[in-house]
């Protein structure tokens, strides 16, 4: 929805999605309160009806997304990181969400740029699965890389395969994080998150209480509403 926006583009999504805290129903887009046929057909049907509508809405909703684009947001971070650390200083990033190697999520695409953008005084590392190392290649930029081998887990897309593909990274992210939090030292070392998912977090987490001086900057982009609110099977 964000990119879509930026190119001045109206979108329709679900009411409370993440992206709707910075847009507005009925000004960029429209926001249905339900997944059904029935309440995206009557949300997308005035933007089919009216070009000049669809033209106005999203004209206005490229102004607000220019505030967020990964290159704004990429700056935000590294002037963060720069006022808390004047001196030489390692990011870890923690990038293992991936379960295909041709998908390159929000976060990912976000991390990117920070590295495009990086001062020579801050070294950084991503820690990333080998499936994901192909969209990095393509990127074109210069990181060290701390990458996961393959498992027979990630053969699997369903929900157990994902569930123990997550499990194994998150226990292989946290031994790598050790060893360079030993390494580095507690007051040289950043650990990024650079999405809200399960195993892009719990090793940060795990880290932070084996090591509370260490620094955890946490990018949380995704909502988790309880399980009876989410769309999908329950049990998943």
């Amino acid at each position: 929805a964000l990119e879509a926006a930026s190119h001045g583009l109206p979108f329709v999504i679900t009411a409370k999605s993440g992206v709707t805290d910075i847009f507005r129903d009925g000004i960029h887009g429209f926001f249905p309160k339900k997944i059904t046929l029935a309440e995206f057909q009557k949300a997308i049907s005035p933007l089919l009806k009216n070009q000049k509508l669809a033209f106005k809405m999203g004209s206005d909703a490229a102004l607000t997304a220019k505030n967020y684009t990964p290159e704004q947001r990429a700056l935000k971070l590294l002037n963060l990181i720069n006022r808390l650390f004047q001196k030489t200083v390692e990011i870890v990033a923690i990038e293992t969400g991936a379960i295909s190697g041709s998908l390159v999520a929000g976060g990912d695409r976000l991390l990117e740029e920070m590295v495009k953008r990086i001062p020579k005084k801050l070294s950084l590392t991503v820690i990333i699965p080998k499936i994901a190392q192909n969209h990095w290649e393509q990127a074109g930029v210069k990181v060290n890389f701390e990458i996961l081998p393959g498992n027979s887990f990630e053969k699997f897309t369903g929900p157990f395969g994902v569930f123990a593909n997550y499990l194994l990274r998150i226990w292989q992210s946290l031994k790598i994080l050790r060893r360079i939090a030993k390494d580095k030292g507690s007051n040289h070392t950043v650990i990024y998150s650079s999405t809200g998912i399960w195993p892009d977090i719990m090793p940060a987490f795990g880290i932070k209480i084996l090591n509370p001086k260490l620094l955890w900057l946490a990018r949380i982009h995704h909502l988790s509403p309880p399980p009876q609110r989410r769309p999908g099977r329950l049990w998943v």
